[in-house]
C-alpha cells in the first residue's frame, strides 16, 4: 500500500486530541512541571474542574491536599516508565474518590495521564467477596450457631452498619436473639420477642425505620431504643421458601436513608443465612433420624440377641429336672454372652449359702473367684447377701475402689478383688412364690469393657425369674415323684397285705373241695367264698394295672391270635353275672378268624370289663349284645346294652379313673370305677381306639373297640381246645412265715397229691431244702430273718439247677420279677394262686429251664 508523502504526519498530541473527548476514562495532558494543559470531558464530569479552571489554579494541590501524598503522586506522574497506581483524589465538591492512574510521556515533552474511578468496583468486589464467603461458609458450617455468628458479621461488612443482630422463632413462636454485635444485655432483654410479623406470615417485606423518633409503632420501645443510642433501624426478614424463620436487625446511630441497593444486599445475606439455617436444620434432622435408626437397629439387634439368649436359657432349663446341673449350665451360658463372670448361690434349708457355680471368661480369674469365696465368706453387707436377704436386684455401674474397700476383710482380700478388674456388677434374686431361693451375680471387666445399665438388670431379672421357676418346677416334680412312688408303694403294699389272707382263703377252699363234706350249705358257702375271692382279686389286679399303665410299666406279651378266642373266654367268665340278673346276652362273632397282634390275657380283660360294665348298668331282665367283625383293616368289637345310658356331657369322663355314673348302683354292684379306664389304656397300648355313645339317660349305651388286624393264620385259635394236663406229683419244700398261709397252702398241695415239707424262716428253709433235696422249693420273699432272694442264692449254690426255685410274693411289678430272676429264681408267682395253677406254673418254669 502506497502512502502520500506530501501530507504532514500527525503528532502524538494530534492523535490524543482525536480521541480525547471520546473515551469513558479520565485524561489529562500536563507539562513536566505538572501544569495542566488540557482535561477531557470525563475528568471534568468526575472530578468537577474544567480545563479553563485548571489553568488558573494549582490542580495538584486541590486534588491532593496532603503535601507528602502529593509529592508521591508527582513522582509517579514524572516516572520514566508507565505504570498504574491507585490514588485517592479530592473532588471539587469535597468528596474523596478512589482512582487508578497510568502516565505516558509524549514525544513533544508533554505527558498524558489516564485514570479510572475504582471506588464502586472495589466496594462491589468487597461485597461480592463477603457474599461468596458467607455462601461458602454456610455450606460447611457445623451447626446453626456458627451460621448465626457468620451471618451477622457478613451483614455488618456488606452494609456498613455499625451494629446488627439475628433473631429466630423458637418452638413457641417467640423471636429469640441468636447472635448480635454492639447491643447491651439490658437492651436485648427489653426488646426480645418484639417483631413486626407473626410466625404465620409468609415472605413478608423488610420494615425500614429511617428515624425511630418518627415511627409511632415503636413508641412503646422508644425510650429503650434511644437509651441504646439507636436512631434508625431495619427489620430484614429471614425467609426460606416463603416461610418466616426470623429476622436480621440493622442499627444506625443517626437518621439513615436506606437505599434499594443496601436493602437488596441485606436481603441477599438474609437469603444465604436462611438457606444455611434450613440446611443445618435438615442435616440435623437427617442426623437425628439416622441416629434414631442406628439406635433402633442397635436396640433391635440387642433385643434379638437377648431373645436368643433367653430362648437358649429356657431350652437349657427345660432340658433337665436336675436344677443344680441346669443352673451350672446357665452360668456357663451367661459367659461371655451376657457377662465376663457369673456365680450362682442358693439358700440351704438351714439358711446358709451354697455356691453352686462360678464361671469367668478368664480361667485364672475363675479360680481366683473360687479362692475368694472359700477364704473370705461374704459378710452380711455383701451385695449377694443383701440380695438374698432383701429379695431385690442391686446394680454397681461402674464399680469403684471405695466399694471394694467397704467389702474387703483385709488388705490381701482387697488386692484379690482388685485383681478381678471389675467394671460393673449386679446381683438379682431367684424368687418363686415370694420366696427367695438364691441369687445370681453377674460382673463385667476389662475383658469386654462393658458397663451394665438398667436394661441389663431387666434382662438379668427375667433370666433369674425363669431359673427360679425351673428350680421350683424341679422341686414340685420331685415332690410329685415322691408322692407317686409312695402311692405305688402303698398300692403294692396294700395288695401284698391283702393277698396273704386271700391266699389262706383260696387254699382253704381247695381243702374243702377235696374233702368229703357234701351237704348243700357247705357247697353254697364254698361257692360264695370263691366268688368273693375272685372279685376281690380282680379289683386288686385292676387297681395295680392302672398304676402300671399310668407309669408306663405295663408288661404286654403280644402274639398273633384270633380275637374270637379272647371274646369267647371273656363271655364265659362273665356268663354267671349275666345269668344272675336274668339278662339276655346275644353274641355274634365273625365266621372267619379275626387275627390281631396282642396280649391274649389283656384283650380278654378288655372284653370282660366291657361286659361287666354293661351287666352292671343294665337292669335285671335287660339285653346285652356283643358283636365282633372286620371293617377294612380293623377288627371291630361292639358291646351294646339297653341300660341306664350315659348323659352327653359324661361320654368322655367315663374313661377317667374312679368315675361312677350312679354311685348308688356302683356301691350295690361293686367296683372302683377303673374298669373302663383300663379298657381305654389297654386298647391304646394295642394301637386301637375305644368310643362310647348313648342316646341319653335311660336309653342304653354302646362301646366300640377298633384294633388293627394282621395278615396270616392265628396261633391262638386252637389253644382253647387244648386240655391242660394235671401236674405230676412232686416233692415240695414250702418256706413261708405266715402260719395260716403256710398251713393252708401245704394242706392244699398235699391233698393234690404232692409231698410237702414247710419251714417258717429262711434259715430253717435252707436247712430243710438241703436235707430233703425236693423237686420244688417255694420261697416267700418277705421272710423275717433273711429275705427270699438270699435264700434263693444259697440254695442255688447248694442244689444247682436240678431243683425248681419259685418266688412267692404279694408284689408283681416288672421290677419285682426282674429282681427275682437276677437272684436265681426260675419263676415269680404273685399271691394268691390256686394250688393246681401253681403247680402248672412250676411245670412250665421247669420246662423253660430245660
Amino acid at each position: 500500500m502506497s502512502q502520500d508523502s506530501s501530507r504532514p504526519h500527525p503528532t502524538q498530541t494530534d492523535l490524543v486530541g482525536a480521541v480525547f473527548d471520546r473515551v469513558p476514562i479520565m485524561m489529562a495532558v500536563y507539562e513536566p512541571s505538572t501544569k495542566v494543559l488540557r482535561l477531557n470531558r470525563e475528568f471534568e464530569r468526575i472530578v468537577g474542574w474544567t480545563t479553563e479552571e485548571a489553568r488558573h489554579i494549582d490542580l495538584m494541590e486541590k486534588c491532593y491536599p496532603d503535601p507528602q501524598y502529593r509529592e508521591q503522586v508527582r513522582q509517579h506522574m514524572m516516572a520514566p516508565q508507565p505504570g498504574w497506581l491507585d490514588l485517592e483524589m479530592t473532588t471539587k465538591d469535597g468528596r474523596t474518590i478512589e482512582t487508578s492512574w497510568v502516565n505516558i510521556r509524549l514525544a513533544d515533552e508533554a505527558r498524558l495521564g489516564m485514570g479510572i474511578e475504582i471506588g464502586d468496583r472495589k466496594q462491589q468486589l468487597q461485597v461480592l467477596g463477603t457474599l461468596y464467603g458467607l455462601a461458602a461458609f454456610v455450606g460447611r458450617a457445623r451447626g446453626p450457631a456458627e451460621i448465626h455468628e457468620a451471618s451477622v458479621d457478613a451483614m455488618l461488612a456488606a452494609t456498613g452498619a455499625r451494629r446488627a443482630s439475628l433473631l429466630v422463632f423458637d418452638a413457641d413462636g417467640v423471636m429469640r436473639f441468636k447472635a448480635w454485635r454492639g447491643l447491651s444485655d439490658r437492651y436485648r432483654a427489653a426488646v426480645e420477642g418484639h417483631s413486626p410479623w407473626s410466625v404465620s406470615d409468609e415472605d413478608p417485606p423488610p420494615v425500614l425505620v429511617p428515624d425511630v423518633l418518627a415511627e409511632p409503632d415503636l413508641a412503646p420501645l422508644r425510650d429503650v431504643i434511644a437509651g441504646e443510642g439507636i436512631r434508625a433501624l431495619a427489620f430484614v426478614p429471614l425467609v426460606y421458601q416463603r416461610r418466616l424463620l426470623g429476622k436480621f436487625m440493622l442499627y444506625y446511630d443517626t437518621v439513615h436513608a436506606f437505599s434499594d441497593e443496601e436493602i437488596h444486599l441485606a436481603a441477599t445475606i438474609a437469603h444465604h443465612a436462611a438457606f444455611g439455617l434450613e440446611r443445618a436444620r435438615a442435616e440435623s434432622a437427617i442426623a437425628d433420624l439416622l441416629q434414631r435408626e442406628r439406635v433402633s437397629r442397635t436396640a433391635a439387634e440387642a433385643a434379638e440377641r437377648r431373645a436368643r439368649f433367653l430362648a437358649e436359657v429356657s431350652r437349657v432349663l427345660s432340658s433337665s429336672l436336675d436344677h443344680a446341673t441346669t443352673l451350672r449350665q446357665i452360668a456357663r451360658l451367661a459367659v461371655p454372652e451376657f457377662a465376663d463372670g457369673c456365680s450362682v448361690d442358693l439358700l440351704t434349708a438351714d439358711g446358709t449359702t451354697q455356691r453352686l457355680a462360678m464361671t469367668h471368661r478368664d480361667p485364672r480369674k475363675e479360680a481366683l473367684g473360687w479362692d475368694l469365696w472359700r477364704r473370705y465368706p461374704p459378710r452380711p453387707h455383701h451385695p449377694v447377701q443383701r440380695t438374698l436377704r432383701e429379695g431385690k436386684a442391686r446394680l454397681f455401674a461402674p464399680t469403684d475402689d471405695a466399694t471394694l474397700e467397704a467389702l474387703a476383710h483385709d488388705a490381701e482380700h482387697l488386692a484379690m478383688m482388685r485383681a478381678l478388674e471389675t467394671h460393673s456388677a449386679m446381683t438379682v434374686p431367684l424368687v418363686a412364690h415370694d420366696r427367695v431361693l438364691g441369687a445370681l451375680l453377674f460382673i463385667t471387666g476389662v475383658e469386654s469393657g462393658r458397663v451394665y445399665t438398667e436394661h441389663d438388670v431387666e434382662l438379668a431379672e427375667e433370666l433369674a425369674r425363669r431359673a427360679a421357676q425351673a428350680i421350683e418346677n424341679a422341686r414340685l416334680y420331685s415332690e410329685v415323684e415322691i408322692a407317686s412312688r409312695a402311692k405305688d408303694d402303698f398300692l403294692a403294699m396294700l395288695a401284698h397285705e391283702l393277698r396273704n389272707p386271700l391266699g389262706v382263703v383260696v387254699n382253704a377252699l381247695a381243702v374243702l373241695e377235696h374233702s368229703d363234706g357234701g351237704d348243700e350249705g357247705a357247697g353254697r358257702a364254698r361257692h360264695l367264698i370263691r366268688r368273693q375271692v375272685q372279685h376281690l382279686t380282680r379289683l386288686l389286679d385292676d387297681l395295680l394295672d392302672v398304676a402300671r399303665i399310668t407309669r408306663g410299666r405295663v408288661d404286654l406279651r403280644p402274639e398273633r391270635l384270633d380275637l374270637r378266642v379272647a371274646v369267647d373266654l371273656a363271655v364265659e367268665a362273665q356268663r354267671h353275672r349275666v345269668d344272675a340278673k336274668g339278662q339276655t346276652l346275644d353274641v355274634r362273632l365273625a365266621s372267619a378268624p379275626v387275627l390281631v397282634s396282642g396280649d391274649p390275657a389283656r384283650l380278654q380283660q378288655v372284653v370282660g370289663n366291657l361286659l361287666s360294665n354293661a351287666c352292671k348298668y343294665t337292669p335285671a331282665g335287660g339285653r346285652i349284645r356283643l358283636a365282633l367283625g372286620i371293617d377294612g383293616d380293623e377288627a371291630v368289637l361292639r358291646v351294646e346294652d339297653d341300660g341306664v345310658g350315659i348323659p352327653a356331657d359324661r361320654l368322655d369322663a367315663i374313661f377317667d379313673p374312679f368315675t361312677q355314673l350312679e354311685p348308688g348302683l356302683a356301691r350295690t354292684e361293686g367296683g372302683l370305677g377303673i374298669g373302663l379306664t383300663l379298657v381305654r389304656q389297654l386298647v391304646e397300648l394295642h394301637g386301637g381306639t375305644v368310643r362310647a355313645s348313648s342316646a341319653g339317660p335311660g336309653r342304653g349305651a354302646e362301646f366300640v373297640v377298633r384294633l388293627p388286624v394282621v395278615a396270616g393264620r392265628g396261633a391262638g385259635a386252637a389253644r382253647r381246645e387244648t386240655a391242660t394236663p394235671s401236674p405230676a406229683a412232686r416233692s415240695i419244700v414250702l418256706i413261708e412265715d405266715n402260719s395260716a398261709a403256710r398251713d393252708a397252702l401245704a394242706l392244699a398241695l398235699g391233698l393234690a397229691g404232692h409231698r410237702v415239707c414247710s419251714a417258717a424262716t429262711g434259715r430253717e428253709g435252707i436247712a430243710l431244702a438241703r436235707r430233703e433235696r425236693a423237686d420244688v422249693v417255694l420261697i416267700d420273699i418277705g421272710l423275717p430273718d433273711i429275705d427270699g432272694f438270699a435264700v434263693c442264692r444259697e440254695l442255688r449254690e447248694t442244689l444247682g439247677t436240678e431243683t425248681v426255685l419259685v418266688a412267692l410274693s404279694g408284689y408283681g411289678q416288672p421290677e419285682d420279677r426282674e429282681r427275682s430272676a437276677q437272684a436265681g429264681f426260675d419263676g415269680h408267682v404273685v399271691k394268691p394262686v390256686e394250688p393246681d395253677e401253681l403247680m402248672r406254673l412250676v411245670t412250665d418254669f421247669a420246662r423253660r429251664r430245660c
